[in-house]
């Protein structure tokens, strides 16, 4: 069988660290880059990590997220924006960065980690 790769997001800590680990305990190459690595609140260092990126994909665990609750009066624009920009945008960019080397592979799976804060009001 063929030696797989995964890059996960958000695996410093928490369920990310569990998934980590998980898929080292099954043989798979795991990149699990640091917020100094990637910082998914900056569209730059999205483009900079994907360009660099040297290892096919075969496996992605958008793990990584924020979080910030507040009424509708204490939470900003920029709030709202910076929610959007880690939570939904950059794991769509990352999933574009990497499903053309999934598709040439022929293989591919990419999990999405949402939070229990999506369905609470």
């Amino acid at each position: 069988m063929e030696k797989r790769t995964a890059l996960v997001t958000g695996a410093s800590r928490g369920i990310g660290k569990s998934i980590k680990e998980s898929l080292l305990d099954e043989q798979i190459e795991v990149i699990s880059p640091s917020r100094n690595e990637l910082d998914l609140s900056v569209p730059e260092s999205i483009n900079n990590f994907l360009v660099n990126l040297s290892t096919p994909i075969d496996i992605l665990v958008n793990n990584a997220g924020i979080l910030k609750v507040g009424r509708y009066n204490e939470l900003s624009s920029t709030d709202f924006r910076d929610i959007l920009q880690v939570n939904v945008i950059a794991p769509f960019e990352i999933i574009v960065g990497v499903i053309e080397s999934m598709k040439h592979r022929k293989f591919g799976r990419i999990v999405n980690i949402s939070s229990i804060w999506g369905q609470i009001s």
